[in-house]
């Protein structure tokens, strides 16, 4: 779908009332709504709205369904389910949050936006805590901050070395 066929699409909802009359030009989420359809293809308003952030840290957006990254252009180049916040990952003994980890071995992650993805991340454990199911494991916060800087020494490094918390 082009930009052009998204723009026609929120007219069309406009004039046969499936949509809010003042989500045009002028509406400060009018950007975000062609985003919107261009990402999906189409115009689900209640999805749409589901969609508002609740809290931004850096380009890290939550909103209803979870947490996610946006590039400057405000596509999500990363989106993480509420329900996911919880999977963990054992390294040497150790329970590490899963989603800190594999997040951190991203090139597009750097120390200079990883408190951003951590701050995120742990807004989002206590935020959607009612979703946490009762099986899951916690894992040491800590552990899993102090691995993260490992792996960004190593990376700085040039060399892969052995990783230990």
């Amino acid at each position: 779908m082009t930009t052009f066929e998204a723009i026609n699409l929120l007219k069309d909802l406009r004039k046969e009332g499936n949509i809010p009359s003042d989500l045009n030009e002028e509406h400060p989420e009018y950007v975000r709504a062609i985003k919107f359809i261009l990402e999906n293809e189409d115009f689900d308003y209640e999805s749409f709205v589901g969609q508002k952030p609740i809290i931004t840290f850096g380009r890290w957006i939550v909103d209803s369904k979870g947490l996610r990254y946006d590039d400057e252009n405000g596509y999500v180049v990363y989106g993480l389910d509420f329900n996911k916040f919880w999977l963990v990952r054992e390294y040497e003994g150790v329970l590490l949050w899963e989603w800190l980890i594999h997040l951190t071995e991203k090139a597009w992650i750097t120390k200079e936006n990883v408190n951003d993805l951590n701050t995120a991340f742990l807004f989002c454990q206590d935020y959607f805590k009612e979703y946490r199911p009762k099986s899951a494991k916690m894992a040491s916060t800590a552990k899993t901050l102090i691995y993260q800087r490992k792996i960004f020494n190593v990376q700085e490094k040039g060399a892969e070395s052995d990783i230990n918390i």
